[in-house]
């Protein structure tokens, strides 16, 4: 299945996140692709509405029975094939946008072909979440995190984040869990990057602020490492789930059974030490979960003087 999607009449900030709306849509669809209106026929068109040329576009387009995605504050046409998004329409919400369309709706474009409603749009939101593939197909290596935008970069082997400016941290850790996010393995982080903070504390940040939305981890899980978090009051929550996963494996149920903390909570501390590589055993099946993190076996021992003196006489 192949879809075309052209803009027009739009100014260069949403441009930009048109394409990047298209290259989330690409692990969902191969071969999506966006490019400027040329008067060709395509599978649907983003326009503005108040634009002379994007005006212009609309009427072509519905003559030619093509989708119009119009950028507008104003509803105020209501003809057949019309969906309407804000003008300050976000990146997410334009891929949401766009995978309803093409969910929902039957095309004329016999290259697109026929696409019923299937009722199948959560699943294609889940299957697209950074947060299934961080413990499902990406390994145990570094990563970098890219929006089209912004770049981070997911030291696993080190436990640190790292990004070229604050602003960088800070927007990736509000948004983590948008599909715009796209994920890649990387062996060095390129000079100029020098921001860093705690992994372990960046993944539950990003986790917990959109704990609604997080796919559901259902098998038990047991810590092998204590996560490095601090002492933020913040962290109240995740450091008591952290302290009964130490102990034994346990279920999202049973943790929040015993804490009495929200079950969308305590879901969103499972999935970030998943992503972290805090796990001692594989939550989720399937090649390259992560499993543990390299180079701090026994991180959960007991430090300071006392292990140095159990060391000292072998009863360590």
């Amino acid at each position: 299945m192949r879809i075309d999607i052209r803009y027009a009449g739009i100014p260069p900030g949403l441009e930009r996140r048109v394409h990047v709306a298209t290259k989330a849509m690409a692990s969902v669809v191969p071969g999506v692709r966006a490019q400027a209106w040329a008067g060709s026929g395509c599978s649907v068109v983003i326009l503005c509405a108040e634009d002379t040329l994007g005006a212009h576009v609309m009427n072509v387009a519905l003559r030619r029975k093509v989708r119009v995605i119009a950028v507008s504050n104003r509803q105020n046409d209501d003809r057949e094939g019309i969906r309407y998004v804000p003008e300050n329409v976000s990146t997410s919400e334009l891929y949401r946008t766009l995978l309803s369309v093409f969910a929902l709706t039957q095309w004329n474009d016999e290259s697109a072909g026929p696409q019923q409603s299937t009722g199948a749009l959560p699943a294609v939101a889940e299957s697209t979440s950074i947060w299934t593939r961080l413990h499902t197909d990406l390994g145990e290596g570094d990563l970098q995190a890219f929006n089209g935008s912004r770049t981070i970069y997911l030291l696993r082997s080190r436990g640190r984040v790292v990004a070229s400016s604050y602003s960088d941290l800070i927007q990736a850790s509000s948004t983590l869990s948008d599909p715009v996010w796209q994920l890649s393995t990387v062996d060095a982080v390129p000079p100029g990057a020098e921001v860093t903070r705690s992994l372990d504390v960046f993944f539950l940040t990003a986790a917990t602020r959109t704990d609604q939305q997080m796919p559901p981890v259902t098998r038990p899980l047991q810590l092998r490492h204590w996560p490095d978090l601090g002492t933020g009051a913040e962290f109240v929550g995740p450091l008591r789930v952290a302290s009964l996963l130490t102990r034994r494996a346990l279920t999202a149920e049973q943790v929040t059974a015993e804490t009495k903390l929200s079950q969308s909570l305590v879901n969103a501390c499972f999935l970030a030490f998943m992503a972290c590589g805090l796990v001692r055993q594989p939550a989720i099946a399937g090649p390259g979960v992560l499993r543990e993190r390299p180079n701090q076996a026994n991180s959960l021992a007991p430090q300071g003087f006392f292990a140095k003196l159990a060391s000292h006489f072998g009863l360590k």
